[in-house]
């Protein structure tokens, strides 16, 4: 039996035990609800929380990095396997206290890169925080220090990345002050730096802060985001141009949803600004998506349609124009096999879904890229160089295919099913090594 093979037996395996599990336990209490809020003392104002999850995921890819280098086979199967488990400790409304650990592993790939930082973490803290919740008049204010995830809004900028099996986390200070519908966040923090087999630590040359407001409720089905974000990072290169960065994002979301059937969207657009070295920053992005749910029975099937941008540089040296991505993903937004980057890009997507069970069970997405900037390079999704613009004239980077397939065992365990196919654009066949890629996932999580 070879490793693929034992990868999916062994997935099929968990994703049937815990299917008998569910069926178990729809006659009788779900025993693990009880550690959701566990009483420290008579009147229960004090009571921890003990949350975690358990995933396995193997991959397989033919063809990836379009098939080279020449140093690298491009062909291999490997499984990713996490273990996160926190504790959760609440005194009244008042203090609260979370540590999380983690342990993230991963079999040996063969792929360029082989295991990379976003693959493993074999035994680390994810989170370590307190917090401080005061009233202050009609609204509350809370102040977090430690070591911290963050997810703003869709995720575009700042993201936990939880597609990585490392998943990404912040150290420093944030709070929330929560006013009628309004909530803002503001943040001091600094990313954290994964080593694989060495105890994290935060970046000590890079800087996050500014604030985040929202509200879900700005009218009917209607919500809103502004924000602004301040990135420092003491040195940086972005198309040819390097030295210190001070980037400043400005951006707004707004989205709404009916009810079904019905009209869905929801856009995004953001403008940076500040230096770099000693040259201006001048970038900016905008996304789009409009959706229909065509009907409200139980599967709910819904089409869409969108497009995203983000500018890309004219030139090396001068003025920057590349718009960068900061700590957030592409995953969610720009194909499940993570090729592209939302920098210098253009992503004309459509596609459609169904549910079962509550859950995006199936969906299909396509997705066309382009340079933004025939200017600036093609960047990956850890936003390094994949190709640079060298003599390739064209825009057309790659088209692509996501075919993923969710479905929920209980409460407890999600099994997904996921396939892409690349198909390499005039851009990529003009600079290089330029074969179609194929990859395939299957993954199993029980969360507690």
């Amino acid at each position: 039996m070879n490793r693929r093979t034992t990868v999916i037996a062994a997935l099929i395996a968990i994703a049937a035990a815990g299917r008998a599990g569910a069926q178990e336990s729809l006659s009788r209490k779900d025993f693990l609800a009880s550690l959701q809020r566990v009483g420290l003392d008579a009147d229960g104002s004090w009571w921890l929380s003990v949350a975690g999850h358990a995933r396995y995921r193997g991959e397989g890819w033919h063809g990836y990095s379009f098939g080279g280098p020449a140093t690298a086979d491009p062909n291999d199967s490997y499984s990713l396997g996490r273990f996160f488990l926190s504790v959760d400790v609440h005194a009244g409304n008042t203090f609260r206290a979370l540590v999380e650990g983690k342990s993230s592993i991963a079999s040996d790939r063969t792929l360029v890169g082989g295991r990379r930082t976003s693959d493993e973490d074999a035994l680390d803290l994810q989170q370590a925080f307190v917090e401080l919740t005061v009233p202050a008049g009609p609204a509350r204010l809370s102040v977090r220090a430690g070591r911290q995830e963050l997810a703003l809004g869709r995720e575009r900028l700042v993201t936990s990345g939880d597609w990585n099996n490392t998943r990404k986390t912040f150290e420093g200070f944030t709070g929330r002050l929560a006013v009628g519908n309004w909530a803002v966040q503001g943040l001091f923090v600094a990313p954290v730096i994964v080593q694989s087999y060495a105890f994290n630590q935060r970046d000590q040359h890079t800087l996050l802060y500014g604030a985040y407001a929202t509200n879900p409720r700005i009218a009917d089905r209607t919500g809103l985001d502004l924000y602004w974000l301040g990135v420092r990072r003491d040195t940086v290169v972005v198309a040819a141009t390097g030295g210190r960065e001070v980037r400043h994002t400005v951006g707004a979301r707004l989205w709404y949803a009916s009810a079904a059937p019905g009209l869905d969207y929801e856009v995004e657009t953001a403008r940076q600004f500040g230096t770099l070295g000693a040259h201006a920053i001048n970038a900016w992005m905008a996304a789009g998506v409009l959706g229909a749910t065509v009907s409200a029975a139980a599967l709910a099937p819904r089409v869409y349609v969108g497009a995203d941008y983000a500018s890309g540089d004219v030139a090396a040296g001068g003025r920057v124009g590349t718009f960068s991505q900061l700590f957030g993903t592409a995953h969610r937004f720009h194909g499940y096999m993570d090729v592209n980057g939302g920098q210098n890009l253009v992503d004309w997507t459509a596609g459609a879904s169904v549910k079962w069970l509550g859950v995006t069970g199936f969906a299909l997405d396509l997705h066309r890229f382009d340079r933004a900037s025939r200017g600036d390079v093609f960047y990956s999704a850890t936003l390094t160089t994949s190709r640079a613009a060298g003599s390739g004239l064209a825009r057309h980077i790659g088209d692509e295919l996501d075919v993923t397939v969710r479905y929920p065992f209980g409460r407890h365990v999600l099994t997904a099913l996921g396939y892409g196919h690349y198909i390499p654009g005039l851009f990529v066949r003009q600079t290089g090594m330029s074969k179609a890629m194929d990859f395939t996932y299957l993954s199993t999580q029980f969360t507690l």
